[in-house]
């Protein structure tokens, strides 16, 4: 599972690691396809995500949780408002789950119909990243007083009960991926905690910000060099999938497991002297060339951060909501 993260770069292949087939090689991909926008809210939607029916997202500067019907004419409404800076969100069953980044922020379910917001953590402070697996929400916040080491994994059973911490003392835990026998977090390096006694080895030295798995293995781009990479989720050496165009500043990876196909968003890119507040590009799993999915160009100073794929589609956020075929 995947939640927000983010990563910047442009540069080489990171030290010890297996460069794949063509790792590194970029298909522009023309126009990249029809971009269109969705819908513009007033504020930057700073967490995304979709199931079959709507696209959901927290806007953080007017405490809102949102969702938009998918298809031609959908309809933008409202399910939970008056929160104190919603941020990373997730989806299951019935429930939207999302948590606020800053002090009490909490952790939080509404219905997808809306309605009263439910706490699952309402002390919960700075909560930065979430993931759902079945019979438990898991989530990472700041113990206080808030600095940039004292990062924790935490989690709670859906149908109740006090919240378990799994580590603490982090540097920072932008991002999670759960599997069944471990948590894997972007704690600046790349960390596996092992949930059974909380011991948690080094996978990466680089500067991780973002991170998705497959079951087998962990993806994730390296913020000083721009690579993407995969290393077996137990350990052992890197293998690049790709590298970035100098100029292009990662955000957030999201795997597709349906195609093996996994994309990253951008903050910005500078590409081919082009300014693009906003652009996707995607990868096979097995690495190969780099494809331009989507740049969107309408609202100066955004940069593609939240990201979510369905069957079909590429949803982004770059101060106005978008979507790409996929």
């Amino acid at each position: 599972m995947l939640l927000l993260g983010a990563a910047c770069g442009g540069g080489s292949a990171q030290p010890g690691s297996d460069a794949g087939p063509d790792a590194g090689t970029v298909a522009d991909g023309g126009d990249a396809g029809p971009t269109v926008t969705l819908f513009d809210p007033s504020a930057r939607p700073s967490g995304l995500t979709v199931d079959a029916f709507n696209v959901y997202w927290t806007d953080s500067e007017y405490g809102l949780v949102d969702k938009l019907q998918l298809g031609a004419g959908g309809q933008e409404s409202t399910i939970a408002s008056g929160i104190s800076a919603p941020s990373p969100i997730v989806q299951g069953g019935d429930l939207v789950y999302y948590g606020g980044l800053q002090d009490d922020g909490g952790v939080w379910s509404v219905s997808k119909s809306g309605g009263l917001p439910t706490p699952i953590a309402a002390g919960e402070n700075y909560v930065q990243a979430m993931a759902l697996e079945p019979g438990r929400l898991w989530w990472s916040s700041f113990a206080m007083p808030h600095t940039p080491s004292t990062a924790q994994i935490r989690s709670a059973a859906l149908d109740g009960g006090a919240p378990m911490t799994l580590a603490s003392n982090l540097n920072y835990a932008r991002a999670i991926a759960v599997e069944a026998d471990a948590v894997y977090v972007a704690s600046d390096t790349l960390k596996r905690i092992d949930r059974a006694d909380g011991g948690i080895t080094t996978l990466s030295n680089t500067t991780v910000l973002s991170i998705a798995s497959d079951g087998a293995n962990i993806f994730y781009g390296d913020r000083s060099t721009g690579a993407l990479f995969k290393i077996n989720r137990s350990g052992g050496t890197p293998v690049q999938l790709a590298q970035l165009p100098d100029g292009e500043i990662l955000s957030n990876v999201w795997l597709d497991r349906a195609t093996s196909t996994l994309y990253v968003s951008l903050f910005a890119s500078s590409a081919s002297n082009t300014p693009s507040y906003g652009a996707v590009y995607k990868v096979q799993t097995s690495g190969g060339v780099l494809t331009l999915v989507a740049r969107s160009f309408g609202i100066a100073g955004f940069g593609a951060s939240p990201l979510a794929v369905d069957s079909t589609t590429v949803y982004f956020a770059a101060g106005a909501l978008f979507t790409a075929p996929k």
